[in-house]
């Protein structure tokens, strides 16, 4: 779920995720986000901080 533009790669899968839990639900939605799995491969690098 990779979406590119003009040098920008942006992982899509959490959002596609939470769309098709909202969209599914019925009556209520309860989502809980424990952990934030990610790469920091297409990170501009930030040597002054």
């Amino acid at each position: 779920n990779l979406t590119c533009g003009k040098n920008v790669m942006i992982d899509m899968s959490i959002h596609t995720a939470y769309v098709e839990a909202i969209r599914a639900a019925q009556h209520f939605i309860y989502i809980e986000n424990q952990y934030f799995i990610g790469s920091s491969f297409n990170w501009s690098a930030h040597n002054d901080l």
